[in-house]
């Protein structure tokens, strides 16, 4: 009893140097906390982009491999000339 008595007392008397040395510990303690949300943040950010441009990339793959494909076909349609004699112009 007797020593929640000189708690007190010193609570009382020491109240705002108490508050002074304990401010530097709730500053360092919140910027640690700050810093931790950030980079989970940025971790959460970076996770996403990288799925997403994976699916781009397949995406892209895709429309690439289709692109190729009609490009080989124009030009196996372009090496099927078709025979023109003079009366291309009369009906056959």
């Amino acid at each position: 009893m007797e020593t929640i008595k000189q708690l007190k007392e010193l609570w009382a008397s020491n109240k705002l140097k108490f508050i002074v040395a304990l401010l530097p510990l709730l500053i360092i303690a919140f910027l640690k906390l700050s810093a931790w949300l950030i980079k989970r943040s940025a971790d959460n950010l970076m996770e996403d982009t990288k799925e997403e441009s994976n699916k781009l990339k397949a995406e892209s793959d895709a429309a690439n491999a289709q692109a190729e494909a009609h490009k080989a076909k124009a030009q196996a349609l372009a090496n099927q000339k078709p025979e023109i004699d003079e009366d291309w112009h009369k009906k056959k």
